[in-house]
C-alpha cells in the first residue's frame, strides 16, 4: 500500500488499474480467481486510491469475455492490452475534467481474490472434474496447481498445468493410461492431463512424461 502522504500529492488524486470489475475480485489474484471460479467474463477497472485496498471510487471499466479453456496467463495478456487502453482513456478524461465516479457498493455474494498460497492451490480430487480443471487453468503459468504423487513409495510434488474433461470412467484419485494418454478420476468424470511437471523435472507434455514414467499406473495420488 502507498502511504496516504504519497497518494494525496497529486491534485486530482492517484489512480490505479485493477484486473477485475470492481468491487468483485478485490485482492491480490483477481485474474486467477476469475478463472478458478469459472467466470464467463472479466475486465479492468480504473479507480481512485484511498486508505483501503481496492475500495476507491471507480472511474471507468472495460469488460471482456473469458473463453472455455483459457488460462490465467492468457487472460492476463488480454487484460494487459485492454487495461493499457483504458488507462490512457482515463487519464485523458481526468485531464479534461469531464468525469464522474461511482462508489463501490459491497454485495452479499461479492467475489474475492485472496493471495495464492500452498493450501489454496492444492488439488482436491474429491471435487468435480470441472472445478479441478478450472483450478489448473487458473494457476497456469504460476504458481501451478499441485498434488502429491507417491512414486515407488516416495512422495513427490506433482504439478498439473493443463487438462481437459473426459468421458473415461476412472475411480476417484486413480490413474488410467490409455493410448499414451493419462487420465485421473475425480468425483464426477475423469480428467485427461495434458501438461505436467514432477518435482525436480521441467514442465512437459504428458506423452513425454509417460516415456520416463512407465510404471505410473502403480503410483498413488494424495
Amino acid at each position: 500500500m502507498l502511504p496516504e502522504i504519497i497518494w494525496k500529492i497529486p491534485k486530482k488524486g492517484t489512480i490505479n488499474l485493477h484486473a477485475s470489475i470492481l468491487p468483485n475480485y478485490r485482492g491480490a489474484a483477481p485474474i486467477n480467481w476469475a478463472i478458478i471460479n469459472g467466470e464467463k467474463e472479466s475486465g479492468v477497472t480504473t479507480f481512485f486510491i484511498n486508505e483501503k485496498i481496492d475500495t476507491g471510487d471507480v472511474l471507468q471499466n472495460e469488460k471482456i469475455s473469458i473463453v472455455d479453456g483459457q488460462t490465467a496467463g492468457e487472460l492476463h495478456d488480454k487484460l494487459m492490452l485492454v487495461g493499457s487502453k483504458l488507462l490512457i482513456k482515463t487519464i485523458n478524461t481526468l485531464e479534461k475534467g469531464n468525469y464522474k465516479t461511482r462508489k463501490q457498493k459491497k454485495t452479499e455474494n461479492q467475489s474475492v481474490a485472496p493471495k495464492l498460497k500452498r493450501d489454496n492451490t492444492k488439488i482436491d480430487w474429491s471435487k468435480s472434474a470441472f472445478s479441478i480443471r478450472q483450478l489448473i487453468l487458473g494457476l497456469n503459468p504460476y504458481p501451478g496447481a499441485w498434488t502429491i504423487i507417491n512414486k515407488e513409495e516416495k512422495p513427490y510434488n506433482f504439478k498439473i498445468f493443463n487438462a481437459k474433461l473426459s468421458d473415461q470412467k476412472v475411480s476417484e484419485k486413480n490413474i488410467l493410461i490409455d493410448d499414451n494418454k493419462l487420465f485421473v478420476g475425480t468425483k464426477t468424470n475423469a480428467l485427461e492431463l495434458i501438461e505436467v511437471q514432477i518435482e525436480g523435472k521441467k514442465r512437459m507434455m504428458v506423452n513425454e512424461f509417460l516415456k520416463g514414467n512407465k510404471n505410473i499406473k502403480n503410483y498413488i495420488l494424495l
